[in-house]
């Protein structure tokens, strides 16, 4: 279960992936962001199906909700902010609706990402971790 927090953490992190721009400068809320911002369902983690369901929610205000609900029933809801940079998202994670299921382990994490139709793929930047998520 503890990996599956984990794991629904760094997805927090890995959707915010980002567009092929070249450019180290902050990327403004009404380009890159009108892409991101949306409601995300997790379909692959790693390749693999993943074992919950996960639905990431970014909004215009450059803040941030990932929802859990494992198999068991339990859920847990993780929110905080996030900033854009070129194809660089990183997000601060700043409260959890069940610490002992989803704890804040790391608060800050960085990924890459890219949109291609209406998928979201991050990859952090720590760990090569892939995340794919579908638009809703």
């Amino acid at each position: 279960m503890k990996k599956l927090i984990i794991v629904l953490f760094a997805a927090v992190l890995v959707m915010f992936l980002g567009c092929n721009k070249s450019s180290d400068s902050p990327t403004s809320p009404s380009t890159t962001n009108a892409t991101l911002v949306n409601s995300w369902k997790l379909t692959l983690e790693n390749g693999a199906a993943p074992s919950w369901t996960e639905i990431l929610v970014l909004n215009a205000d450059n803040s941030f909700s990932v929802s859990g609900t494992f198999s068991n029933g339990s859920s847990c809801t993780l929110t905080g902010t996030y900033t854009v940079s070129g194809n660089n998202i990183t997000s601060t994670t700043t409260a959890t609706t069940n610490s002992s299921l989803c704890p804040i382990v790391n608060p800050t994490s960085s990924y890459t990402y890219s949109i291609s139709g209406n998928n979201l793929t991050f990859t952090s930047t720590s760990n090569n971790n892939v995340s794919v998520y579908q638009k809703q």
